[in-house]
């Protein structure tokens, strides 16, 4: 173990809240409907269907969309697939698909989503929990794999092998003013670590230390 040192990776400038509070530019969205954001590849492994189902099931109770921005991982059907999900739980409108999204509207995006979801079933970091963790936004995100060790207490983690189990995360984030300011406060100061300046001054310990 003392041979082992942890150096976080920076988050890109161009998408932290923390290094530039300028929302970005969305002009293209104009239904003006409260969301809750997903970023990310169009992959298995990041778990869309449970999320919609997830979704579904408190759709009735709250009044959002589900807003997810990304494109496929392969060529295999895929977002047909989350396609068909939504329409199974009637959620025609309500479930926006926005694939490629630049910087300027991925910060506009973060900024203006009520929630942000991140139910992945593998992630060798999770840099969109960050991402969304440094504008603030009450963040639902997996339990397994890396995240919560990226997230610490900056998020609400669920199970992401269980559709109630992220349906209640959500609900929670959405209608529970209290938790939303706890976790938004405990997401910043969690996203504050990931900076360029950290980085350096970790690489610069490690270098010292071999020295």
């Amino acid at each position: 173990p003392d041979r082992i040192s942890m150096v976080y990776p920076a988050l890109d400038p161009a998408v932290s809240g923390i290094v530039s509070a300028d929302v970005g530019n969305d002009e293209t969205d104009r239904s003006g409907r409260p969301f809750v954001l997903f970023v990310g590849e169009l992959g298995a492994r990041k778990n869309l269907q449970r999320l919609i189902a997830a979704f579904g099931r408190i759709a009735s109770r709250i009044p959002h969309d589900l807003v997810i921005a990304g494109v496929p991982a392969a060529d295999d059907g895929y977002p047909q697939v989350l396609h068909r999900e939504a329409e199974r739980w009637a959620l025609e409108g309500r479930v926006q698909f926005l694939g490629f999204v630049p910087d300027d509207r991925l910060r506009s995006l973060y900024a203006r989503c009520d929630a942000f979801a991140f139910p992945s079933l593998y992630e060798g970091f999770g840099f969109p929990v960050v991402e969304a963790m440094s504008w603030g936004r009450p963040t639902v995100a997996s339990q397994e794999s890396a995240i919560p060790e990226v997230a610490g207490d900056g998020a609400l983690l669920v199970d992401p092998s269980s559709i109630d189990s992220i349906a209640e995360g959500l609900l929670a984030v959405l209608t529970d003013e209290g938790l939303r300011q706890r976790l938004g406060s405990r997401a910043r100061e969690r996203a504050a670590l990931f900076t360029e300046d950290n980085l350096v001054r970790g690489m610069s310990a490690v270098y010292a230390k071999m020295a």
